[in-house]
C-alpha cells in the first residue's frame, strides 16, 4: 500500500524566481502566507519575496547581518535569524514587509544554522561551530 500511495503523489513545477541570489540556504512562508522569506547568504540578507510570483518585494539585514541561515516565526509573528558570522539569532518586529531589529540571542550561541521557533515559545538553535542544539 504504500508504493500505491507514492505512486498517486504528484508535483507540478511551477515558477522560478528571477531574484539574483549567492546561495539562498532556507525559505520559510511568512505567518500570513503571502510572502517567502529566503536567508540569502552570499548577500547577508533575507530577501522577500511575492509567495505567488516570486517577484523581490523587500528585503533587511545586508547592512548588519554576516552569514544569515535558517529563519523562522514565533507565534507573535516575530523573525528570528540565524546569524552564522556574529554568533548570534538576530530577532525582527515585522509589520508587512518591513523589518525592525529587536534584539539578539547570543549567549551561548557558536555558529548557529538552523533554528526554530517552536510555538511552545522556545528558540531552537543548532550550531555549525560547536555541533550542538541549544534551547533558548
Amino acid at each position: 500500500r504504500v508504493s500505491e500511495a507514492r505512486a498517486q503523489m504528484r508535483a507540478n513545477f511551477v515558477a522560478t524566481s528571477s531574484v539574483n541570489m549567492k546561495n539562498p540556504h532556507d525559505l520559510k512562508l511568512s505567518p500570513e502566507s503571502k510572502h517567502l522569506f529566503v536567508s540569502d547568504v552570499g548577500n547577508n540578507r533575507v530577501a522577500i519575496l511575492d509567495a505567488e510570483t516570486l517577484a523581490l518585494v523587500s528585503s533587511f539585514g545586508s547592512d548588519h547581518q554576516s552569514g544569515t541561515h535558517d529563519v523562522d516565526f514565533d507565534i507573535a509573528g516575530r523573525a528570528y535569524l540565524a546569524d552564522t558570522d556574529k554568533n548570534c539569532v538576530t530577532i525582527y518586529d515585522m509589520s508587512g514587509t518591513q523589518a525592525k531589529l529587536v534584539g539578539e540571542l547570543s549567549e551561548r550561541v557558536r555558529g548557529p544554522e538552523g533554528m526554530l521557533a517552536h510555538p511552545n515559545e522556545s528558540i531552537y538553535v543548532g550550531g555549525g561551530v560547536v555541533g550542538q542544539c541549544r534551547r533558548l
